[in-house]
């Protein structure tokens, strides 16, 4: 990342338990005795990825190692990396654990704007017919009867096709589209530091946010349209601080919204270019369809899943596990293909696949459409092991 008057040198350090990191972190701070007074007009920015096996002794100390370099700090727990990521040489262990940090010379912002509620599984998908579950509708809406008819009559009316069968892709459509131009694209939505902020002063924005980043994204989107936008959406820690995502922000620690900054725009700001580490094309160019959700039922007429497992096996890849079942663990992705350029722009992680059912569930909150030209691929672990290193 290059230096500039608004950011400073990206520093992450990988460690094979968390002690080593704040050893490193406390040498860090010894060597360079005047990092507190540069801080003194910086944000720090900084993520932590500790192991599933890190105690919460250790990381409250590293948390706090990190967090006193400077009072205002944005901050976020993200995944580790994974153990595909090490070669067979590489032995990291299960203690393994890094941090990142930066100085930032920015606004910084914390947002509680709500994102895309999580799905409920088997409340739409039951049937493929109009539902008449009355009472779960105003139930979900916290309305009176008649609002529940209308709110019913305004999801179904643009989605029902012949039979009263619902089209469910002008429902997700629908769904999309309401979350992109509704109420939470004005400007009046923007976190309070943010607000009296001139959208030409400010080129790049870094964010972390819970699992649901649709309602900032947007806003961000129609706030700051000319601005590039960073954002990571952070790991899942019920098991590590209790919080179902764990975000900070200038002395608080947060369960949900977002935090980031919004960097002020100068000659030498960095500039920002999308780029996927080198993939390994597992499947041909297939084009997708039928979708529903963040669901791909089919690719060129055929089952998802069988098609990803016989690629698989024809590259001599495995599963975790050794199963049939594609899960969380392993590292496959679906690609979108730019039919002009032939090259990738977008990268959606499998998060599922079930032979029997044939679909393919994807890290996304809506899938590449009917017609989308798409393929599937993994990381170039091999190159990746050159990067990270290849000695213990």
């Amino acid at each position: 990342m290059p230096t500039s008057r608004h950011l400073s040198n990206a520093t992450t350090f990988l460690a094979r338990c968390p002690s080593s990191l704040i050893n490193a972190l406390s040498s860090t701070l010894e060597r360079n005795s005047g990092l507190r007074t540069i801080t003194k007009n910086h944000t720090l920015l900084f993520t932590i990825a500790p192991s599933s096996t890190t105690s919460p002794e250790l990381l409250s100390q590293l948390t706090s190692a990190l967090t006193r370099i400077s009072p205002a700090h944005v901050g976020c727990i993200s995944a580790p990396l994974s153990h595909q990521f090490f070669g067979s040489n590489i032995h990291p262990g299960h203690n393994a654990c890094s941090f990142s940090y930066a100085l930032v010379n920015g606004t910084s912002f914390r947002s509680t704007i709500p994102g895309r509620a999580e799905p409920q599984v088997g409340r739409w998908h039951a049937g493929r017919r109009r539902s008449t579950d009355h009472e779960g509708l105003e139930r979900e809406s916290g309305g009176t009867g008649v609002d529940v008819e209308h709110a019913e009559a305004r999801v179904f009316a643009d989605g029902s096709g012949a039979g009263g069968e619902v089209d469910w892709e002008k429902v997700w459509d629908r769904s999309a589209r309401s979350m992109s131009f509704g109420m939470w694209s004005e400007r009046s939505a923007l976190p309070d530091t943010l607000k009296n902020i001139d959208p030409s002063t400010v080129d790049n924005i870094i964010y972390f946010s819970d699992r649901a980043p649709e309602g900032i994204s947007s806003v961000l989107d129609s706030a700051f349209p000319r601005a590039n936008k960073l954002s990571l959406i952070a790991s899942s820690t019920p098991f590590l601080t209790g919080r179902p995502v764990t975000l900070f922000h200038n002395g608080e620690v947060l369960s949900d919204g977002a935090v980031g900054v919004a960097l002020s725009a100068s000659s030498s700001s960095p500039s920002v270019d999308l780029s996927f580490p080198p993939l390994v094309a597992l499947t041909p160019e297939l084009v997708v369809t039928s979708a529903e959700g963040n669901l791909i039922l089919s690719l060129d007429s055929g089952n998802p899943t069988r098609l990803l497992l016989a690629a698989i096996q024809k590259h001599g890849l495995s599963l975790s596990g050794g199963t049939t079942w594609v899960g969380k663990e392993d590292e496959f992705y679906v690609g979108v293909v730019d039919p002009q350029t032939n090259e990738i722009t977008q990268l959606h992680r499998i998060n599922s696949g079930d032979p029997s059912r044939g679909t393919i569930a994807l890290d996304t909150g809506s899938a590449p459409r009917k017609g989308c030209v798409v393929r599937v691929c993994s990381f170039d672990f091999a190159y990746l092991i050159t990067i990270f290193g290849g000695t213990n």
